[in-house]
C-alpha cells in the first residue's frame, strides 16, 4: 500500500474567554504562557514534531492570532500556516482546512489536535496517533480519541462505545455536555467515554462526511480552486455562507463510520481555573503562581499574578484570584460556569 502524506493540524483560533483576565481577545489562553513556561500551543507543536509521525504540521487559526503562531514557533514555514477570516466555529475552519490540503498535497491523512490541551505520556500519546492514522488510512472511518472518566465532569462532551475493552471502539452516539446526574450515569454505566475533539481521517473521508451530513461545507470552499488561498476577501465570502457550528454537531453526530481509540495517556482540556491549579504548586493548602504572594490565615485559594505588586490574602477561603496588570479577577466557589456571561458585560478596552 502506497504511504499517504500525514498532516498534523493544530486548531489555534480559540478566544480562551473563560480565562480573562490572563487571556484576552489579542492574546488568548493557547499562546500565554503555561506555568510561567513555554505556552500549550509551543507545547503541542513540539510534541506533535517530536512524534516524527507527520510530514508536515499545519497551523489553523484567527487572522488576529497568525503573527502568534509565526512568533512562537521558529522557522515555522509561513505557507503552513491557514488563517481564518472570521470565526465561524470548528466545523468550517475544519472544512476549509481539508479543502486547501487536499488541493496542496492531494491524498492526505490529516489529525486534529487543539492548541490549548495538556498531554502526560508523550510516548503513549504517538503511539496512540499512529494507531489512529493506521485506522483511518485503512478504511472510511473518521477515528476519534475517547479519554476514560475519572469523575462526572459537566465540561466535556461524552462518547456512548459498544464496549471500550477493544483496541478499535465501535462508536454508538456522540452526547453533549451532560448535567451532573447524567454525568454519574454514564460512569456507572462505564461505556461512556470523554470526548477529547481529538480526530483523525482521510481528506476523502472528511470530505464525504461533509457532503453526506452538510455539504454546504463542501459547497462553500468549491470558489477557491481557482482563486489563492490567502485572498482574505474571497475567503471572507465562504465563511459567510456558513453556520457557525462545532464539527462535533455537523459531523460527529451524524456521520455512520466512526470509531474510537480508548486514550492511553494522560489528558485535560485546562478550559478552567480549577482545572489550571491542579499543576499549580501548594504551599499551606494554598495554590500560588507569580511573584509577591502572601497568604494569612487562608485556606485552599488559588492565586495568580504576572504583574508587578503585592497581593496579599488574609481570612478568606476557596476562592480563586488572577491579576493581570490593573484587572483583577476574584472568583468564588461555582463561579467559573459564569465565566462566559462575564466576558460579555467586559468593556472592548480590557477583553
Amino acid at each position: 500500500m502506497t504511504m499517504k502524506t500525514r498532516v498534523a493540524v493544530i486548531m489555534a483560533g480559540g478566544a480562551g474567554t473563560r480565562f480573562w483576565p490572563l487571556s484576552r481577545q489579542q492574546n488568548p489562553k493557547q499562546f500565554i504562557p503555561f506555568l510561567n513556561g513555554a505556552s500549550l500551543f509551543q507545547r503541542t507543536y513540539q510534541r506533535l514534531q517530536s512524534t516524527a509521525l507527520f510530514d508536515h504540521i499545519f497551523v489553523v487559526t484567527n487572522e488576529n492570532y497568525r503573527r502568534h503562531v509565526l512568533t512562537q514557533i521558529e522557522n515555522i514555514d509561513a505557507a503552513h500556516v491557514l488563517v481564518e477570516p472570521m470565526r465561524r466555529d470548528t466545523a468550517a475552519a475544519i472544512a476549509y482546512t481539508n479543502h486547501i490540503l487536499s488541493h496542496r498535497l492531494g491524498f492526505v491523512t490529516c489529525a486534529f489536535f487543539a492548541a490549548d490541551h495538556w498531554i502526560e505520556n508523550e510516548h503513549a500519546f504517538a503511539e496512540d496517533i499512529d494507531s489512529g492514522l493506521i485506522c483511518a488510512e485503512a478504511s472510511s472511518d473518521i477515528i476519534t480519541i475517547g479519554i476514560q472518566p475519572t469523575y462526572p465532569a459537566t465540561g466535556y462532551g461524552y462518547i456512548e462505545c459498544t464496549d471500550i475493552t477493544t483496541s478499535k471502539i465501535d462508536v454508538r452516539r456522540f452526547v453533549e455536555k451532560p448535567d451532573v446526574e447524567t454525568a454519574k450515569t454514564y460512569l456507572q454505566v462505564g461505556n461512556y467515554l470523554w470526548n477529547s475533539g481529538l480526530f483523525i481521517a482521510t481528506s476523502r473521508t472528511l470530505t464525504a462526511a461533509f457532503e453526506q451530513t452538510s455539504p454546504i461545507f463542501n459547497q462553500a470552499f468549491s470558489t477557491l480552486s481557482n482563486v489563492p488561498s490567502t485572498d482574505q476577501n474571497v475567503l471572507r465570502k465562504c465563511f459567510e455562507a456558513l453556520p457557525k457550528k462545532s464539527f462535533d454537531y455537523v459531523v460527529m453526530e451524524h456521520y455512520p463510520h466512526i470509531k474510537c481509540i480508548k486514550a492511553s495517556f494522560g489528558w485535560d482540556d485546562v478550559g478552567t481555573f480549577s482545572s489550571y491549579e491542579k499543576y499549580i504548586d501548594e504551599i499551606d493548602t494554598n495554590r500560588v503562581l507569580g511573584e509577591q504572594i502572601v497568604c494569612e490565615a487562608a485556606e485552599r485559594n488559588t492565586v495568580i499574578t504576572n504583574c508587578e505588586g503585592l497581593t496579599a490574602l488574609v481570612g478568606v477561603k476557596d476562592l480563586t484570584i488572577v491579576r493581570d496588570g490593573q484587572d483583577i479577577l476574584v472568583l468564588g466557589q461555582g463561579g467559573e460556569s459564569h465565566l462566559k456571561k462575564l466576558s460579555q458585560k467586559l468593556p472592548d478596552e480590557v477583553c
